[in-house]
């Protein structure tokens, strides 16, 4: 992959912490939240013998697509009609978050905001529990990648009111695999995790590269925004 567009996608956040919310009915506005989770998850406990975090979640815009691989294999040789793909989509760019003082001082501790830095770099650097996804960029060749976000680089800064302001580089490689079908110049992508498929218009240039544009301004392979993908052949 060697180039691709990716509009701002938003994901309305999951409160996590905050249950028996009122539900939403059809036709009706949603209801107001009862309160919100302004300490981004955070939870912090005794970590080795030292305060550190046990739980939070790191907050960031849409990230931009950086490169990755896509293997399509044919199953009519012939014609090229269908077959099965797999791909690699690895993504980077930074967020930020204002922590304030009641946030850091709601587990009974205080904190510093170099302190905070450090318990928040502890946490991002355990590995979380394989979801038991494949991720393989071929058969025959696994592919290096991750099954979870990767928070690097976090600062954190004192700002008013005894908060802190953190901000930190998050990248994410996301493995997808299923089949494909072709019609024409439509490719019709059905990942194996997914319930509907999703659909790409293609433009093959030369021999050793290809486009893809999302059908009728959908996303690519599923993926929230990624509207154009380019692609090169690999030697």
């Amino acid at each position: 992959m060697v180039g691709a567009c990716r509009d701002p996608a938003f994901a309305t956040p999951v409160p996590v912490t905050y249950y028996q919310q009122p539900v939403q009915m059809a036709r009706q506005p949603t209801p107001a939240m009862a309160s919100s989770d302004w300490c981004s998850s955070l939870v912090l406990g005794n970590v080795m013998g030292n305060t550190g975090a046990t739980n939070f979640i790191f907050p960031h815009d849409t990230l931009g697509v950086t490169g990755g691989r896509i293997t399509y294999t044919s199953e009519d040789p012939q014609n090229k009609q269908f077959g099965t793909y797999q791909a690699v989509v690895d993504t980077l760019g930074t967020g930020a978050i204002d922590l304030s003082e009641a946030c850091l001082a709601r587990m009974g501790v205080s904190l510093s905001c170099d302190m905070v830095a450090a318990a928040l770099t502890s946490f991002a650097a355990v590995k979380q529990g394989d979801p038991g996804v494949p991720c393989n960029d071929s058969i025959n060749q696994p592919a290096v990648c991750q099954f979870f976000f990767s928070y690097k680089n976090i600062t954190c800064t004192a700002i008013a009111g005894s908060a802190c302001h953190c901000s930190y580089g998050v990248s994410f490689s996301g493995a997808l695999k299923g089949r494909w079908t072709r019609t024409g110049a439509l490719l019709t992508h059905s990942d194996a995790s997914r319930m509907l498929p999703s659909q790409a218009d293609y433009c093959v240039q030369g021999s050793d590269s290809m486009i893809l544009r999302g059908h009728d301004r959908t996303s690519i392979l599923d993926q929230p925004g990624v509207r154009t993908l380019s692609l090169q052949r690999s030697p």
